[in-house]
């Protein structure tokens, strides 16, 4: 019975958070949107407005002009997109149509005005080269992307654009999505009143690679230690996704606050039996994923299928699109709507990296559905409840020699079934990954 003294607890403060980004903040489509996407529904849930600036529209909305917004999306975030109309869940571009009918029309006089013979006196000539007009927009729509501008500071389009959103919002805390957006914070006239939020994904100055079947750190690959602590230096709150992250950015920088945000996973156990020869590779299109599965394929899958002749190995995710595989029992499947059916039919999943950062999703997510995994060091670096639930190996004989195991040893697979799903139930809850960040964003805030 409570004391007659006491008082209810007060419920927490209602916030509203803005959260900006350049990368894709959707669930499902990468494991970086995976966990922003968990963290924001589960700040939802428990009372946290949310708003997510997209700063880099969809790719497919710049071919037909209009994009949906994925509807568990939806009801978690308001989702803002620059030179966007918003009609409830669809996002209309009106640029995509309005900007070669501006051209058309401005082609147009200008042919008319030189058949009239109006150009000389306005300043119009002919081109030299009949098609170069028609050509130079196709080139430069063409024109090849450089794969490191992600982690490019903000260009001054992203101020106006952000600076905008938190005039119309007026949010109590700001999210950055990965440090370098932090600079983002400098063209704001009055910064202290906001919580501001650095969300990373790993360290970015310090990488992990593979060598001779133990890790090796090497330093300023990507970033260097300064550059990544004035990014964080901006901020108020970092979000490290892994303990020792946090050890090293509480190093850094002392005097901010650091939490720890593992993945949160959600149990998702099925009652079917594995096929008894399904292996299963799940990954995003990226440098990493290519270079560790083609050293699986190379060095590891011709041992499992010697001692195992009828193991598949299916492959699925964009990464299908990098490649041209012709191995006995590998199959590339693409891009799937949904993983279910796969992960249920596969008896081992394998996460074979050979260099990383961060926590890898895709690693989490199959331990989440109580799968045999085997992974190298690489894949569970950062977090020790894996070392109990995932089967490591640091050589390519070691990692085909436990894939083998687990798929002739029905007791040894359970086993590691039963570890996955234990794990995942006493480590990985939302509150238990997310609940520090909440507290900082609703605790309250002093006048600055």
């Amino acid at each position: 019975m409570p004391n007659a003294n006491s008082h209810p607890q007060a419920a927490p403060a209602k916030r509203t958070l803005l959260v900006v980004t350049r990368f894709t903040p959707l669930n499902g489509l990468s494991g970086t949107g995976t966990y922003l996407y968990s963290i924001l529904s589960y700040l939802h849930q428990h009372g946290v407005t949310v708003y997510v600036c997209w700063s880099e529209r969809p790719d497919f909305a710049s071919r037909r002009g209009w994009w949906m917004v994925p509807r568990d999306f939806a009801e978690i975030a308001t989702l803002l997109i620059p030179g966007s109309l918003c009609l409830g869940r669809l996002r209309i571009f009106p640029s995509v149509f309005l900007n070669p009918l501006k051209e058309r029309s401005r082609r147009t006089l200008k042919a008319l005005l030189l058949t009239l013979g109006l150009g000389g006196r306005l300043g119009i000539s002919r081109p030299q080269e009949s098609q170069a007009e028609e050509i130079a927009p196709i080139l430069t729509a063409s024109a090849p992307v450089d794969p490191y501008a992600w982690d490019r500071p903000p260009d001054p389009y992203e101020h106006a654009f952000f600076g905008n959103a938190i005039a119309k919002i007026q949010p109590d805390a700001l999210a950055f999505n990965y440090c370098w957006m932090t600079p983002l914070i400098t063209s704001l006239p009055d910064p202290d009143r906001f919580l501001k939020i650095a969300i990373t994904y790993d360290l970015r100055h310090i990488y992990s690679t593979l060598v001779e079947g133990k890790i090796h750190w090497s330093e300023g690959e990507y970033m260097s230690k300064e550059l990544e602590t004035d990014y964080l230096r901006l901020s108020d709150v970092i979000v490290a996704i892994r303990g020792d992250d946090a050890v090293t950015f509480s190093g850094l920088l002392p005097d901010k606050a650091v939490v720890v945000a593992y993945p949160a996973i959600l149990p998702c156990l099925s009652s079917r039996a594995p096929l008894p020869n399904r292996c299963l590779f799940v990954a995003a299109n990226n440098l990493a994923n290519r270079e560790g599965l083609l050293w699986f394929l190379e060095n590891a899958w011709p041992k499992v299928r010697a001692a195992h002749p009828a193991a598949q190995l299916h492959i699925c995710g964009t990464i299908c699109k990098a490649l041209t595989i012709n191995e006995p029992g590998v199959e590339l499947l693409g891009f799937v709507d949904s993983l279910d059916a796969l992960y249920e039919e596969a008896s081992v999943v394998i996460v074979p990296l050979l260099r990383g950062s961060g926590v890898k999703i895709k690693l989490m997510e199959a331990i989440a559905r109580g799968k045999a995994c085997v992974s190298t060091p690489i894949g569970a670096e950062g977090v020790p409840a894996l070392d109990s639930c995932v089967a490591l190996a640091g050589t390519a004989e070691a990692f085909a020699a436990h894939v083998v195991r687990l798929l002739a040893d029905e007791t040894a697979r359970r086993n590691l079934e039963q570890q996955a799903a234990a794990t995942v139930r006493d480590h990985f809850s939302a509150e238990a990954c997310y609940g520090a960040l909440r507290e900082q964003i609703q605790k309250p805030r002093a006048n600055p």
